[in-house]
């Protein structure tokens, strides 16, 4: 037997599949995070289906949104320290920045790059001072909230 939370997923997951295909596409993850006022860029809808569809069939299941929920309700996945940490290394003069060229380097390198415009839309996101750098924590609190 579900338990009640299993079954309010249920209800959530059958109402923003709007198909009936009892799979979630990134269009119908969207217009259901913007119906719950999260109003999310396209890299980040993107982000989270990529981290969601753990098959990799390019759609989220019902077992998939599950998963999905519970990560972002936990925010275990990845945690403000470790971020903090990853970015020390490009933090040149230790004063807590990291200089936007230095982060379109990180984001276009290993791993799975961005392209040109998904970088741009990190770095819009982000304070950037007037002398070119970002302060770390800035960026720990923005990509972790």
């Amino acid at each position: 037997m579900e338990t009640n939370s299993t079954e309010d997923l249920k209800l959530i997951f059958d109402f923003l599949d709007k198909d009936n295909s009892g799979a979630l596409d990134a269009d119908e993850l969207h217009c259901g995070l913007s119906i719950l006022r999260l109003n999310l860029a396209g890299l980040q809808v993107r982000n989270i289906m990529k981290t969601a569809d753990l098959n990799q069939d390019g759609k989220v299941d019902f077992s998939e949104f599950i998963k999905l929920c519970y990560i972002g309700a936990t925010k275990d996945k990845i945690k403000s320290d470790d971020l903090a940490y990853k970015l020390a290394p490009y933090d040149r003069e230790s004063n807590g920045k990291i200089d936007v060229s230095d982060l379109r380097l990180l984001l276009g390198g290993e791993g799975e790059p961005l392209d040109e415009e998904d970088i741009n839309d990190v770095i819009k996101e982000l304070d950037v001072g007037s002398d070119g750098k970002i302060y770390i924590r800035d960026m720990v609190t923005r990509f972790l909230s």
